[in-house]
């Protein structure tokens, strides 16, 4: 359903991370209902075809992809997708993020791969491609983070450092 919006995003287009469930879904939702044409991007580009489909259904203007954000060569897919669908992006919401316990004693390398891939080095890089276009368009970039970028939760050591990271990185660009 269309609302009467005083924070109107027409005219605009935005990028969803780890738009398929919960806060993902939820900022991709809202852009949409405030007039942002709304690529949405998740591993499971099932959840995101349906979303999509609900939003189009509405009169609203969405696209799925298929992304893993620990793959590069998904990035660059992304950044492909959004020149040819609309050739511009104002917003990039990264959202997308993987969660689950690693105690410090049985954590493995290939844990600590994919949550700082997923929580941070996917961020960056999709910052990095998306920053002169932003800046131009006087866009922005929303990292979501989360209270255990902060405060330890002990049974999710890798999570944790990993949204620090990001917190870390959401600092150094206030200084851009």
């Amino acid at each position: 359903m269309k609302e009467n919006n005083p924070f109107s995003l027409q005219g605009k287009v935005a990028v969803v991370t780890g738009a398929a469930a919960g806060i993902g879904k939820a900022c991709a939702q809202r852009m949409a209902y405030s007039g942002a044409s709304v690529l949405l991007s998740d591993i499971d580009v099932a959840a995101c075809q349906r979303l999509a489909a609900e939003l189009n259904e509405q009169g609203f203007d969405a696209r799925a992809i298929q992304q893993d954000v620990v793959l590069e060569e998904d990035w660059q897919a992304l950044v492909a997708e959004l020149k040819q669908w609309h050739n511009r992006w104002d917003i990039l919401v990264n959202n997308a993020s993987s969660f689950y316990p690693t105690p410090l004693a049985e954590a493995n390398i290939q844990q600590w791969n994919e949550l700082f891939g997923s929580n941070v080095q996917a961020a960056y890089f999709l910052c990095q491609a998306f920053a002169s276009s932003l800046s131009e368009r006087k866009g922005c970039i929303l990292n979501i983070t989360d209270i255990h970028a902060e405060k330890p939760f002990p049974e999710h050591s890798i999570y944790g450092m990993a949204k620090a990271a990001l917190l870390m990185m959401n600092r150094v660009a206030e200084g851009l």
